[in-house]
C-alpha cells in the first residue's frame, strides 16, 4: 500500500538534508575530501527531479524549487589579480601553492574570493546548464554531470566499475590539461601551458608532458563550491 508524505513529514525531510550538507561542507573543510561524493547526493536529492518524472527534487516537493536563486562563483569579471590564484579551467576552483604543493581548492566567498566583489545571481535553469569546465579533445562538465557522475558513478549512492561521463574522468585522472607541476631535485614548479612559471621559459609541449604530472582532486574542490552556492541559496530563502 502506497504512503503520502504529509507536507510537515517533506519539511523535516528538508531539515535533514540540510543539515546534512552543512555537517558533509565542515567535514570536507577539516580535510575529508571524500566529503565532496556524499555532497552530491544530498545536492541531487534536494534539486535534481528524473527526466521521466518518476523522480521529484525536496525542493520542488516542498514548493521552493521554481523561486530558487542561486550565484555563480564562476566570473572572474573585476577580480583582482592577486587573488585569483592561478586560473583553471575550472572557474569554481583556483590553484594554491600548500606548503610548496599546488592544491585545488573551492573559491569560497571571502575567503579565495573577496566578499567585496557580488557574484552573479542566476534562476536555476540558467545555473543549472554552466559549463564548469572542458578538458581537452573531451566533451564539457556541467554541473549535473559533476553531481551525477559523484553521486551514481563514483561513490556518492553507487560505485560502477566503468565510468561512463568522458568529461569528468578525463578531469578526474588527468586535471587541467594546461597547469602541471613537476618536482625535480624536490622543488616544486608550476608549469602552465608549457611556459615554467617560476623562469619564464618556453618549453616542447612533448617535453611539457613527459616530465610534469597533472594537478588533481579539481572536481572534488568544484564539488565544494557548488554545495557553498547551494547553502547560500537555501540561507536566503530562510532555510
Amino acid at each position: 500500500m502506497k504512503y503520502e508524505k504529509s507536507q510537515a513529514e517533506l519539511e523535516l525531510e528538508l531539515r535533514e538534508q540540510i543539515a546534512a550538507l552543512r555537517a558533509s561542507c565542515l567535514s570536507y573543510d577539516q580535510g575529508n575530501e571524500w566529503e565532496a561524493k556524499r555532497l552530491a547526493t544530498v545536492i541531487s536529492t534536494l534539486l535534481h527531479d528524473s527526466g521521466r518524472g518518476q523522480s521529484r527534487s525536496l525542493l520542488g516537493q516542498t514548493g521552493r524549487k521554481d523561486g530558487i536563486e542561486l550565484s555563480s562563483s564562476i566570473t572572474r569579471e573585476g577580480m583582482p589579480a592577486r587573488k585569483r590564484g592561478w586560473d583553471s579551467r575550472c572557474g569554481l576552483v583556483v590553484l594554491t601553492i600548500e606548503s610548496g604543493q599546488p592544491a585545488f581548492r573551492p573559491k569560497l566567498h571571502g575567503e579565495q574570493w573577496p566578499q567585496e566583489l557580488p557574484l552573479p545571481v542566476l534562476n536555476f535553469a540558467r545555473w543549472n546548464s554552466e559549463e564548469i569546465f572542458r578538458g581537452v579533445y573531451e566533451r564539457p562538465v556541467t554541473r549535473p554531470s559533476l553531481v551525477y557522475a559523484l553521486r551514481n558513478q563514483d561513490g556518492g549512492a553507487h560505485v560502477d566499475r566503468h565510468l561512463r561521463d568522458e568529461g569528468y574522468t578525463f578531469w578526474k585522472k588527468h586535471g587541467d590539461a594546461g597547469i602541471r607541476f613537476s618536482d625535480d631535485d624536490g622543488v616544486t614548479a608550476l608549469c602552465l601551458r608549457a611556459i615554467h612559471l617560476q623562469t619564464g621559459e618556453r618549453e616542447p609541449i612533448e617535453n611539457f608532458q613527459r616530465r610534469t604530472k597533472p594537478i588533481l582532486h579539481g572536481p572534488t574542490a568544484a564539488m565544494r563550491q557548488i554545495a557553498w552556492e547551494v547553502d547560500e541559496a537555501l540561507k536566503a530563502m530562510g532555510c
